[in-house]
C-alpha cells in the first residue's frame, strides 16, 4: 500500500502472527489479559463474559487512544464489526472511521447461525454502537449495505467496494502438481478443498457429510479441510464419528503461501457458509486459481458464478446436493477446467485486487479530506 501512497499503520485484533499483512509499516498487537481474568468468566457466566469483555475493551481503547496520538494517523479502517476492539474505536472522537463489515460479523450473533436473546441483544448493542459512530463504510454486497442501514447506517456513507483477489498470487500458472505429496495425499486422486475458517458459523459439518456420501461411490477423492479455527476438535471429533478420520485430512493452520498454494492446486472448492457478505475471498481466491468452486446458493453467490457456468450452487446444509454436485466434477475432468477458466475471467474482470485497491484509496481521501 506505501507504494500507492498509504501508510498502513496495523492493530491486531487476532493475536495470530500468520494473520499479519505484509504491507504493514507498523504492527500493533495488546497483550491479552492475565489468564486470571477468565476466572470472572467460568464464574459469572455470561455476566462474566461481559464484564471480561468490557474490560478487554477498555484497554484496547486506552492502547488505540495512545497509538492514534503517537502515529498521527489520518482514520481508521475497522475490519470486523462485532468485536470488543471495534467497540473500542467506536469509543474514539477524534479520528475518523471507515468501517467494514465482513460478512458474519454483521449478519450472524455471537458467530452463530442460531443465537440466543442474549447472543442477540449483545450483538445489537455492538454493531448499533460502531455503525452511529463510523463517519463511512464500505461493503461488498447489496444485502450488506441493507443491513447497515437497519443498523443504523445512511445510504450515501456506503460505498460498495468488493474485498478483490491478487490474481497474480491466486492464478492457474502456479498450481503445483506435486504439492500435496507432503501431506500424505496420492497424486492422481482428485482433491476436495474447504478453507473457510473452522467455526459453527461456516458449517464445515455439511462439508464432511457430503464426503462421507462421496466416498461410498468413489474412493479416489480426498477431502481436505485447510486453515484452523475454534471449533477444530469438535469437527475433527465429527470426522471421526462419521467413519472418516482416515478420509479426511485437517492441515490445521497454513501460513499465507502454503495455505495459497493449496487453493492453487485443488480441483474442486467447496464454501458450505450460510452467512458470507458478498462473493467470500477464499471463494473469489479459489476461481481466481481457475478452480470450479461449489457454493451455497446465498447472498451475492448466484450472481458470481453467472448461471452456474464457474461453479454450481446448493442450499445451505444440503449434502446430499453437494455430494451429488462433487460427483458430477470429479467424473469429468473437462467440465472442472472449463468452469475454472470461466471462473478465472469472472474474477480477473469483476474482482480484481488492483481496481478495487483504487476504490479504497479513494475513499479513504475523500473521508481525510472531509475531517482536515
Amino acid at each position: 500500500m506505501i507504494r500507492k501512497d498509504v501508510e498502513c499503520i496495523f492493530y491486531d485484533m487476532t493475536q495470530q502472527e500468520k494473520m499479519h499483512p505484509m504491507d504493514a509499516s507498523k504492527i500493533f498487537r495488546l497483550e491479552d489479559l492475565a489468564p486470571s481474568n477468565y476466572s470472572i468468566w467460568l464464574r459469572f457466566g455470561k455476566l462474566g463474559q461481559v464484564i471480561l469483555n468490557l474490560k478487554l475493551t477498555k484497554k484496547h481503547r486506552s492502547y488505540l487512544q495512545r497509538i492514534i496520538e503517537e502515529e498521527k494517523p489520518d482514520l481508521v479502517h475497522l475490519h470486523w464489526l462485532f468485536h470488543s476492539v471495534s467497540l473500542a474505536v467506536s469509543k474514539l472522537k477524534s479520528i475518523p472511521i471507515i468501517s467494514t463489515p465482513w460478512g458474519s460479523d454483521l449478519l450472524t450473533p455471537e458467530y452463530k447461525v442460531k443465537s440466543n436473546f442474549f447472543d442477540k441483544l449483545k450483538h445489537r448493542y455492538v454493531v448499533t454502537k460502531v455503525v452511529s459512530n463510523s463517519n463511512a463504510f464500505c461493503c461488498d454486497a447489496p444485502h450488506m449495505k441493507d443491513s447497515l442501514i437497519e443498523f443504523g447506517a445512511n445510504t450515501i456513507d456506503v460505498d460498495i467496494i468488493y474485498f478483490g483477489t491478487d490474481i497474480n498470487v491466486f492464478s492457474p500458472s502456479l498450481r503445483n502438481e506435486s504439492f500435496w505429496d507432503s501431506f500424505g495425499l496420492a497424486s492422481e486422486t482428485v482433491k476436495v478443498i474447504s478453507n473457510r475458517v473452522l467455526a459453527d458459523m461456516y458449517d464445515i459439518e455439511t462439508f464432511i457429510r457430503a464426503a462421507k456420501q462421496v466416498l461410498v461411490v468413489d474412493s479416489n477423492v480426498d477431502f481436505v479441510i485447510a486453515g484452523g479455527g475454534p471449533s477444530s476438535e469438535k469437527l475433527k471429533a465429527f470426522s471421526v464419528e462419521q467413519g472418516l478420520d482416515r478420509k479426511i485430512l485437517f492441515t490445521g493452520r497454513l501460513d499465507d503461501e502454503t495455505f495459497a498454494s493449496a487453493t492453487r492446486s485443488s480441483d474442486i472448492y467447496v464454501s458450505t457458509s450460510p452467512t458470507d457478505g458478498g462473493i467470500a475471498a477464499s471463494v473469489a481466491e479459489a476461481m481466481s486459481s481457475g478452480v470450479p468452486v461449489l457454493i451455497t446458493n446465498f447472498g451475492d453467490n448466484p450472481g458470481w458464478l453467472k448461471s452456474e457456468s464457474a461453479g454450481y450452487l446448493f442450499d445451505s446444509g444440503d449434502d446430499e446436493k453437494l455430494s451429488e454436485l462433487i460427483l458430477k466434477l470429479t467424473k469429468d475432468e473437462g467440465l472442472r477446467n472449463s468452469m475454472g477458466l470461466i471462473g478465472r475471467g469472472i474474477i480477473e474482470r469483476e474482482n480484481n485486487a488492483e481496481i478495487e485497491t483504487l476504490k479504497v484509496i479513494s475513499l479513504y481521501k475523500r473521508v481525510a479530506a472531509q475531517f482536515q
